[in-house]
């Protein structure tokens, strides 16, 4: 499976990589498998602020929409 991580999972990925075995092992796997890793709380991180952009962008051009709205109805 591919998956596209953002700034937080690349730098996470990126030590893990360049470490050592263990610091490899340290970043890529938790105690409890996979849901608790470090590279998978990058991940959430990285998906919550995706989100807050998203929306932003959303708000944004919603406003803008209702502006150029306001503005041809003259």
């Amino acid at each position: 499976m591919l998956r596209v991580g953002g700034p937080l999972v690349k730098a996470k990925a990126i030590e893990g990589l360049t470490g050592t075995e263990q610091q490899l092992r340290d970043v890529a796997v938790a105690v409890e498998w996979f849901y608790g890793s470090p590279l998978v709380a990058a991940s959430e991180a990285d998906r919550r602020a995706a989100c807050v952009y998203r929306n932003m962008v959303t708000e944004r051009n919603d406003a803008l929409g209702t502006a150029n709205q306001a503005a041809y109805r003259r």
